[in-house]
């Protein structure tokens, strides 16, 4: 009995075999007698966008078998293959993909050995490439316009807003005291930097450059430098006598009405008297306010017609605003005006405008006049008007402001 199970069990087992050998070799109908071999992964693959190129890093494929690398992308119609030289997983192979378009990308690596086996695809996260487009938009840091710039004695202080992008940098280019040029760098956290040498006048321009996000490999830059709109109270480098209390002539004695010291002023706006020491006529000044430019006329006293007060000076290549301090006027319709002439004088009046020359005029109550010279020049500076009798005009005092 034990002798006829035996030989059942044997035929099975034989049975079994032969039908699991016949199996296992099923498959190589569908493989044409090939065996399926896969090479070995990378890993850690990434994409870095670049300015129309890309950065791709991977950590290489430890296996041995592997000799190179293919990248493919734009739906596998572009690639480049990369030599495998390292198997050691620690190491880390790149290599830039250039000349491409403002696009979003997706590259696809596969590893390949010397008998052309082919490793299961290794796929990067979409990656945005950068171009002319994304530099185009790009602007310069922008100012605190509000206090763009201030002085403290030469020292100039350049005031910026906090970047709202990956603000790398920004340049920043002057003249120094001694001539030279100089140039200089704002970092991303930085609102502010002074300049201790900058010489007062000259133009300050600034650059600034991006990231167009965190990983970038490429830095852009604005298209241009653009001019910083740095602003001095020069009143006291040019202007005599401009500031609260404004301070007579000594050589006039009077009350209420005198001469202005260190102004011009012509005979028409000279319409008081007082006891001077020279017996001349006086005015243009009043007590008023502590001390002013004051002009009045009064019955029987004739109309003032082209009267005068102003200085001579001369003024470095810039733009400038010329602002006064009314404390009151009365004047009507009469012509009355801030003004800046070319040379050593102011025009007369024809009619209600200059007569002559100017490079800018504005009625007395607009309070300021704004002007431009592009190169160094001697102008007259002040107040040219007609006053007819019970009109006037009282100012604490004026102010002159560059922009360079």
């Amino acid at each position: 009995m034990k002798s006829y199970i035996k030989i059942i069990f044997a035929s099975v087992i034989f049975l079994m075999a032969a039908g699991c050998s016949k199996d296992a070799t099923k498959y190589r109908s569908f493989l044409d007698k090939k065996e399926l071999i896969y090479p070995g992964v990378v890993s850690s693959l990434k994409a870095a966008p670049g300015d129309n190129r890309v950065l791709l890093s991977w950590s290489p494929s430890p296996d041995p078998s592997v000799n190179k690398y293919v990248v493919y992308w734009n739906d596998n119609n572009d690639s480049t293959v990369v030599k495998a030289t390292s198997h050691t997983s620690t190491d880390t192979v790149k290599v830039y993909i250039n000349n491409l378009g403002e696009y979003t990308y997706t590259f696809s690596l596969v590893s390949f050995d010397d008998k052309g086996n082919r490793s299961i695809t290794s796929n990067t996260k979409a990656v945005k490439v950068f171009g002319p487009l994304y530099s185009a938009g790009l602007i310069n840091r922008p100012y605190n316009a509000s206090n763009p710039s201030s002085f403290n004695g030469e020292a100039v202080t350049l005031n910026f807003n906090a970047p709202d992008t990956v603000n790398i940098t920004t340049e920043i280019r002057y003249t120094a005291t001694n001539g030279s040029g100089k140039t200089v760098f704002l970092g991303p956290k930085d609102n502010s930097i002074t300049l201790t040498d900058y010489k007062v006048g000259e133009p300050i321009l600034y650059q600034s450059s991006y990231l167009p996000l965190t990983g970038a490999i490429d830095t852009f830059y604005t298209s241009k430098f653009d001019k910083f709109p740095v602003t001095k109270d020069v009143t006291a480098n040019y202007l005599k006598n401009a500031i609260n209390p404004i301070q007579p002539l000594e050589t006039d004695i009077g009350d209420r009405f005198r001469s202005p010291r260190d102004w011009i002023v012509n005979d028409a706006i000279k319409n008081k008297t007082g006891n001077s020491s020279f017996g001349s006529k006086m005015g243009g000044w009043g007590a008023d306010q502590g001390g002013s430019l004051l002009v009045t006329t009064e019955s029987p006293q004739p109309d003032i017609v082209s009267g005068k007060i102003y200085q001579t000076v001369k003024l470095p290549a810039g733009s400038y605003t010329f602002r006064v301090d009314m404390a009151a006027a009365n004047y009507g319709s009469n012509p009355c005006m801030i003004i800046v002439a070319p040379g050593n004088t102011l025009p007369n009046l024809n009619g209600n405008v200059p007569g002559g020359p100017t490079i800018g005029y504005s009625d007395l109550n607009s309070h300021e006049l704004s002007f431009v010279l592009t190169e160094e020049t001697t102008v007259s500076i002040g107040f040219l008007m007609n006053i007819p009798a019970g009109n006037y005009w009282i100012m604490r005092g004026m102010s002159l402001v560059a922009k360079f």
